[in-house]
């Protein structure tokens, strides 16, 4: 919903990392393999969100660490097809400076 960002990061030693309003979260020791990915999902909570945005950021978080999921990567986005029938899009950030 509108106000709410969601980003995620991948690094190259097979970690992750995001943002879901003001919650940081790391997804540690993905492993990506065909079309699966698997991690491991910690949360921290920096700050307050309005009820609504804070009840979405939570579902994020809930349906992004439910464990393995399906992928589909293009060049300009990331697709996870997850474990509770969720479809979550990621498009890439280019940075324009």
């Amino acid at each position: 919903p509108e106000g709410l960002d969601i980003s995620l990061s991948f690094t190259s030693n097979s970690e992750a990392s995001g943002r879901a309003g003001n919650y940081d979260y790391w997804l540690m020791e993905y492993e990506a393999k065909g079309d699966i990915i698997r991690w491991g999902i910690r949360t921290a909570r920096n700050g307050e969100l309005s009820d609504d945005l804070q009840s979405f950021a939570l579902r994020y978080l809930d349906t992004i660490g439910a464990g393995t999921h399906q992928y589909n990567q293009t060049e300009d986005k990331l697709e996870l097809f997850t474990q509770t029938g969720d479809t979550l899009i990621y498009l890439l950030v280019t940075d324009t400076n």
